[in-house]
């Protein structure tokens, strides 16, 4: 995978309130909380959006940010639709 086509994350610009939760975020310049949820399946049914749009991402938000958590892009196959 071509990292230079990776859009950033930002999570200094997610919420302290939402350490812990699953979020979808549509990422770019003006990264959006589009859906937050305690388990990722219930962020994805909340987001309401295509699971195959590149511009979102489902992830985790550390509890000691920022730092690193786990992201993916939602065209995983794990995730039900």
């Amino acid at each position: 995978m071509n990292t230079e086509s990776i859009p950033t994350l930002d999570f200094r610009r997610i919420p302290r309130e939402l350490a812990g939760l699953w979020v979808v975020l549509r990422l770019g310049g003006d990264q959006e909380i589009v859906a937050q949820a305690e388990t990722p399946l219930e962020a994805m049914r909340l987001s309401k959006i295509d699971p195959d749009d590149p511009r979102f991402v489902l992830t985790q938000v550390p509890d000691d940010r920022p730092g690193a958590a786990w992201v993916t892009h939602l065209d995983r196959p794990d995730i039900s639709r």
